[in-house]
């Protein structure tokens, strides 16, 4: 890596300009001088308390009403109240993508897209289960894949 610094008095604050022979190199240097690194770990209150949530665990966080539903990839469940959003704001854009106005799903868990009877796309995740992709959202999913694979 070639490091280069150059001092400039007309400036008022420092500038960064990454260059890389790839997106993913670039990226992991940002990611090392970023404040905004995303949270591996974030907790949720539910009826059994304050559960610990890793997110690398995640297969699909869904809300059904005010009730969001997280599913680990061991099968376990966790259910409390809120809202996506910020539970998204928790999130590594790069590993989850919103597939529907209800879900988010771990990038890493799906195994394949199949087309299904509505003209939608399904993401069928490791665990077998299968997760509707709306069509606004598929674009988005697709563009996360390309940048991941």
């Amino acid at each position: 890596m070639e490091i280069k610094i150059l001092i400039n008095q007309d400036i008022d604050e420092v500038k960064v300009i990454i260059e890389s022979p790839t997106t993913e190199l670039a990226n992991d240097v940002f990611n090392q001088l970023s404040d905004d690194k995303p949270k591996n770990v974030f907790t949720v209150k539910n009826n059994e308390g304050v559960q610990i949530v890793r997110t690398e665990e995640i297969e699909v966080i869904e809300i059904f009403t005010d009730e969001i539903v997280i599913s680990f990839e061991s099968g376990e469940q966790t259910q409390f109240r809120g809202r996506l959003y910020k539970i998204k704001a928790n999130l590594d854009d790069r590993q989850f993508v919103q597939i529907s106005k209800s879900a988010i799903i771990n990038l890493k868990q799906i195994r394949r897209l199949e087309n299904s009877f509505s003209g939608n796309m399904d993401a069928v995740l490791r665990s077998g289960k299968k997760q509707s992709i709306s069509r606004r959202y598929l674009s988005n999913l697709k563009l996360a894949l390309e940048q991941i694979y």
